[in-house]
């Protein structure tokens, strides 16, 4: 192993590693099944936190918080409306079911998925 391949090696690493860092909010990540069902599954109490019922409930991306457990930020389009989200946070403990922490309504499709606490 030369010293240069080891030096690129050694800053992605740290690199890589600084973004899973406990309390830092990681980079913006798709949609995938497993957020998706996440939140279709607490779809009730999300709605309970802004007083609405969603008809359509699609996740467009979300970003991640490891702390004991991890807080999920995600970004949600509501009931087929381009421009109408959510942002739901979301805590999942490292055993148990998640909880929905906090909910800021009247998002948009162009607002940034950023840390809030309510």
């Amino acid at each position: 192993i030369n010293a240069e391949y080891m030096g690129h090696f050694l800053s992605v690493y740290f690199f890589s590693s600084f973004l899973e860092m406990p309390g830092g909010l990681g980079a913006l990540e798709e949609a995938n099944e497993e957020i998706q069902k996440l939140c279709q599954d607490l779809k009730t109490p999300i709605g309970a936190k802004t007083g609405k019922t969603y008809s359509q409930f699609l996740v467009k991306g979300f970003k991640k918080q490891v702390v004991n457990g991890i807080n999920y930020y995600v970004k949600i389009c509501v009931d087929g409306d381009a421009d109408a989200h959510v942002h739901a946070r979301i805590y999942q403990p490292t055993s148990g079911d998640a909880e929905v922490f906090a909910v800021q309504d009247g998002k948009s499709g162009a607002d940034e998925i950023e840390y809030f606490e309510e």
